[in-house]
């Protein structure tokens, strides 16, 4: 802004009070006297994404020979997409605005307020929401009551985004508060990913894939833009099945679903473990954040050993 902090702010702490891979956090307070965080990018971030990005691209140059290589380099880029969206705190500002809109008071979600006049490309000043991080939130030993209010309000708060068409791509618990009323804060949208026309319809087919398993065979060609005479099409037609089985294990049980399973949870990793060994690669760009999203919710809900009752959130969440 070409100002000292103290020009533009009431106060302004020099250290940091938290941290990331492409910036940090300060406390600092406006004119008027509210509290925000400012989150500031580190200086050159998006050139050493760059140069990252360069480097690894050239470690993969053995792959282009094989038939995957297509589909595995759509997804490089995809990542690369993403990660220069990360540093766009412009877009980031614009993705807090719009979940914003998606939440009401008696969600129990909140979203924090972006400041447009202190904010721009590279700082991002928000308001300032005071909670506990999940780690501090599990050191409270709180009451299985607690743990799965606050892990129905994950729940509500994926599902609200992805039926948006804008999911929350980076569920890392330094992403979420836990509010002492009970609320659920939701801090940080660099990682959110929106949907084409195409792939939402792709998502709809696999979404009813979950009631139709005949369609499980559509998707896997649709998904995985695999052709129906490729002769790798019955394995990945098995893959899907397998995925599909168990991301709707907590929607088959009827009432609450315990996500403190340990086996539920190991069924989810061991499925990915196979699709790697076995170099199950192809597959449209959309699915490694939808897979980092799903994967994500379900690592927070396990560690939280929240009890939900996942069919009342998906009859709560999906359109009419």
């Amino acid at each position: 802004f070409g100002k000292q902090p103290e020009e533009l702010f009431l106060s302004f702490e020099k250290e940091a009070f938290a941290a990331a891979s492409l910036g940090q956090v300060h406390r600092a307070r406006l004119k008027s006297g509210e509290p925000v965080a400012v989150k500031i990018q580190y200086p050159g971030i998006a050139r050493t994404i760059d140069a990252d990005f360069r480097n690894l691209s050239a470690l993969l140059l053995p792959l282009r020979l094989g038939k995957d290589w297509e589909s595995v380099k759509a997804q490089f880029e995809e990542v690369r997409r993403m990660l220069h969206q990360e540093v766009d705190y412009v877009q980031e500002a614009e993705s807090m605005r719009l979940a914003r809109e998606l939440f009401r008071p008696e969600d129990g979600i909140v979203v924090p307020r972006f400041h447009p006049e202190y904010s721009g490309k590279r700082v991002l000043t928000t308001d300032y929401v005071e909670g506990l991080h999940l780690p501090d939130y599990l050191a409270t030993n709180p009451t299985q009551a607690s743990r799965n209010g606050f892990g129905t309000k994950l729940y509500v708060a994926w599902l609200r985004m992805y039926y948006a068409f804008m999911s929350y791509a980076d569920p890392h618990p330094g992403n979420y508060l836990f509010l002492s009323d009970g609320r659920l804060g939701l801090i940080d949208f660099g990682c959110v990913q929106r949907y084409s026309p195409d792939e939402r319809e792709i998502l709809r087919l696999a979404e009813k894939s979950a009631d139709d398993p005949s369609l499980v065979r559509e998707v896997t060609l649709r998904a995985c833009g695999i052709a129906a005479n490729d002769p790798e099409l019955e394995a990945y037609v098995a893959m899907t099945e397998e995925s599909r089985n168990w991301m709707t294990e907590t929607i088959r049980q009827p009432g609450v679903f315990d996500f403190g399973d340990e086996g539920h949870f190991q069924r989810g990793m061991n499925w990915f473990s196979g699709v790697m060994r076995k170099r199950q690669v192809r597959a449209l760009p959309m699915w490694v954040y939808y897979n980092r999203s799903g994967f994500g919710l379900k690592a927070l809900l396990y560690r939280l050993r929240a009890q939900v009752d996942v069919g009342a959130v998906l009859r709560q969440e999906r359109p009419k």
